[in-house]
């Protein structure tokens, strides 16, 4: 629209005509594109602004995640030997 109105030199009415646009939200783009350039038109973000996260790394070292691992592994082994035994214990 800003690009209309430039090229073919025409009135703010003119060009809210053309576009179906009201000429109040025509002269604000063009003051935005005359000020502050494309970015001007842009979306602007509304509401809050979000927070910085305060942990940003949250990856642990090789040795805490192999412990870990390590860790799992034999509960899961803890976990299918005490299935067996209530499997055991309720057929008999």
């Amino acid at each position: 629209m800003v690009n209309y109105y430039k090229t073919h030199e025409t009135s703010t009415r003119l060009t809210s005509l053309e576009f179906k646009l009201n000429p109040s939200q025509v002269k604000n783009w063009i003051y935005q594109f005359n000020h502050f350039g494309a970015k001007g038109l842009l979306p602007k973000r509304h509401g809050r602004t979000p927070m910085k996260k305060k942990y940003e790394d949250q990856s642990l070292p090789k040795d805490k995640e192999s412990a870990y691992l390590d860790e799992i592994s034999k509960l899961k082994m803890q976990i299918n030997e005490n299935q067996m035994e209530i499997d055991i214990l309720k057929n008999i």
